[in-house]
C-alpha cells in the first residue's frame, strides 16, 4: 500500500527549467533574425570602395564631350517642357551629366579631401549656369512659350519632391559603391530627382519675367542637390570610406575641420528646407480637410454652388495665410455661416494649423469678377453635358459653320447687278432652305425671281435659265437654286 500511495505521488515539473528554456529558445530566434537582418541589408561586403571613388571622381570634369552633352539635353528638355512631353523630358533626364558634379561634393566631403570638393564645385557651378543660360536663351527665341503643366510642375517644391531627393541620392550611391554598378538603378535616380526640368524652368521663367517661376524652381533644384549629395555623405561615412591623407598633420586637422564645417553648413538648410516643407505640406492637407468637412457641404437655398476647383491654398512660408473660395451663383453666403467658419478654423482643435489663416470668399455681388465667374460657370454646365458626344457636336459645328460662311452673299452688291443686266427684273429673294432625304440633311441657298408682269414668257424663262448661271458663277456656288414665282 505504501508502494501505490508514493506511486500516486509522482514529483512535479521544474517550472523554473521549463522558463529558461522558453527564454533561450526567444533568444536563439531573436538572434536568427538579428544575423539574417544583418546579412540581408549588409552592404559593406560587397562595396569596391576604390572603384567607386574612381568613378565618381571620373564623373566630375566638366568639358569637351560632356560639355556638349548637357547642352543637347536642356535643349530636349525645353522642348519637352514646352510641348508638354514626359517622355521627352525623361529622355533629357536620362542623358544629363548634372550628377557627377554633385556625387562628387558628397563624396569629398566624406573622405576629407579639399581638392575633389574645389573641383566639384567649380563644375557644378559652370553646369547650372551654362544649363540656365541655354534653356533661357531657348525660350527667349523660341516663339511658343505656353505654360505647360510640365512647366508649372517645378514651380513649387514639397515634402514629397525633399524625400524623392533623399532617397533617390541614397539608392544611387548605394548602387555607384557595389561590385559591378547596376546601371538601371543610375536611370532610374536621375528620373526621380529630375535635375533638369528645374534648371530648364529657371531659363523659361527669366526668359517671360516671371520670377516666381525661376526663384520656385531654383529652390527644387537647390533641394535635389543638396540632399542627393547629403545622401552620399551619409552612405559613404556610414561605408566606412578611408580618409584622404596629408603630410602635413596641421593642414590634415585644417583640411578636416573645413570639410566637416562645410558639411554641417550643407546639413543645416538640408534640414531647414525639409522642415518649411513639411509645415507647408501639412498646412495644406489641413487645409484641404477643412475645405472638404466645412466648406463643400454647405447647401445653398437657391443657385448657389461653391466651386472647389477654384480653391487657392496659400501658405506663404507662415507669413499671412489663405484660403481662396469662389462661390458661383446669385445667391451669397450669408455672413453668420463665414463667421462660424472662421470661428471653426480657429477654435477647433483639428485645425490648429490653420490659426491666422484668413479665409478669402469671392462670391457674387460682392466681387467684381461676378460676370467673368458666371460665364465660367455656364461655360462648365455647358461643358458637362456635351461632353460625351464633344466629337459629334464639333464636327456638326464645323460643317454648319462651313455653309453659314457659304450663305454670307453680298445680296446688296448681287440685286443690283442683276437689276442692270435684267430689265424685266421686279423683285429677287433669297433665303437658305434645310432639305433632307432622310439620311442627311443639307442647307441650300435658294434665290426667288420675279418677273414684271408684261414681259413675254418666252423671254422670262430664257432670262431665269442665264440669271441661274449667272449667279453660280458669280457666287462661285454651284448648289445654288433659282425659283420663279409665277404672279396670278
Amino acid at each position: 500500500m505504501e508502494e501505490n500511495r508514493n506511486d500516486n505521488h509522482a514529483v512535479p515539473p521544474n517550472n523554473s527549467n521549463s522558463g529558461e528554456e522558453v527564454k533561450k529558445d526567444i533568444q536563439g530566434l531573436l538572434g536568427s533574425t538579428k544575423k539574417f537582418l544583418l546579412e540581408l541589408l549588409d552592404i559593406r561586403s560587397n562595396t569596391d570602395q576604390e572603384a567607386t571613388k574612381e568613378a565618381i571622381i571620373a564623373d566630375i570634369p566638366f568639358k569637351g564631350h560632356t560639355s556638349w552633352i548637357l547642352i543637347c539635353s536642356i535643349f530636349i528638355a525645353s522642348i519637352g517642357l514646352n510641348a508638354n512631353s514626359t517622355a521627352v523630358v525623361i529622355g533629357a533626364m536620362l542623358i544629363s551629366p548634372l550628377m557627377g558634379p554633385i556625387l562628387g561634393i558628397g563624396l569629398s566631403l566624406a573622405v576629407n579631401d579639399v581638392d575633389t570638393l574645389r573641383r566639384s564645385l567649380k563644375n557644378f557651378t559652370v553646369m547650372v549656369v551654362l544649363s540656365v543660360l541655354t534653356a533661357y536663351l531657348f525660350f527667349a527665341i523660341f516663339p511658343l512659350r505656353d505654360e505647360s503643366s510640365e512647366l508649372l510642375a517645378r514651380t513649387a517644391p514639397d515634402i514629397r519632391d525633399v524625400l524623392i531627393a533623399f532617397f533617390g541620392g541614397l539608392a544611387l550611391v548605394i548602387a555607384r559603391a557595389k561590385k559591378g554598378t547596376i546601371a538601371s538603378v543610375i536611370f532610374g535616380v536621375a528620373i526621380a530627382t529630375a535635375l533638369m526640368p528645374p534648371l530648364c524652368t529657371v531659363g523659361f521663367g527669366l526668359a517671360i519675367g516671371n520670377y516666381d517661376y525661376a526663384t520656385g524652381a531654383m529652390y527644387l533644384f537647390s533641394i535635389n542637390t543638396i540632399f542627393i549629395a547629403l545622401a552620399t555623405f551619409l552612405v559613404l561615412k556610414l561605408l566606412r570610406f578611408p580618409m584622404v591623407r596629408y603630410v602635413n598633420s596641421q593642414k590634415r586637422r585644417l583640411i578636416g575641420r573645413v570639410a566637416s564645417l562645410f558639411a554641417i553648413l550643407v546639413m543645416i538648410p538640408a534640414g531647414m528646407t525639409f522642415w518649411d516643407a513639411l509645415q507647408e505640406s501639412l498646412f495644406r492637407k489641413q487645409a484641404q480637410r477643412f475645405v472638404e468637412e466645412k466648406i463643400a457641404p454647405y447647401q445653398f437655398e437657391g443657385s448657389g454652388r461653391f466651386m472647389d476647383d477654384f480653391t487657392d491654398i496659400e501658405f506663404n512660408k507662415g507669413e499671412n495665410p489663405y484660403i481662396e473660395l469662389v462661390f458661383m451663383g446669385n445667391e451669397t453666403v450669408p455672413d453668420n455661416v463665414i463667421a462660424t467658419w472662421n470661428k471653426q478654423k480657429e477654435d477647433e482643435a483639428s485645425f490648429d494649423r490653420l490659426k491666422n489663416t484668413e479665409l478669402h470668399i469671392i462670391q457674387g455681388a460682392k466681387n467684381e469678377q461676378v460676370d467673368q465667374l458666371k460665364y465660367v460657370d455656364q461655360l462648365y454646365e455647358t461643358q458637362k453635358t456635351q461632353i460625351e458626344d464633344k466629337d459629334t457636336r464639333i464636327k456638326l459645328l464645323e460643317e454648319e459653320l462651313g455653309k453659314l460662311g457659304k450663305m454670307s452673299i453680298p445680296f446688296a452688291d448681287v440685286s443690283v447687278e442683276a437689276k442692270t443686266n435684267y430689265t424685266n427684273l421686279e423683285s429677287l429673294g433669297f433665303s437658305p432652305t434645310i432639305q433632307t432625304d432622310f439620311k442627311k440633311m443639307d442647307t441650300i441657298p435658294i434665290f426667288e425671281v420675279k418677273w414684271k408682269r408684261d414681259a413675254k414668257r418666252v423671254q422670262t424663262v430664257e432670262d431665269t435659265k442665264k440669271l441661274h448661271a449667272w449667279l453660280k458663277l458669280r457666287l462661285k456656288d454651284s448648289t445654288i437654286q433659282l425659283k420663279e414665282v409665277i404672279q396670278d
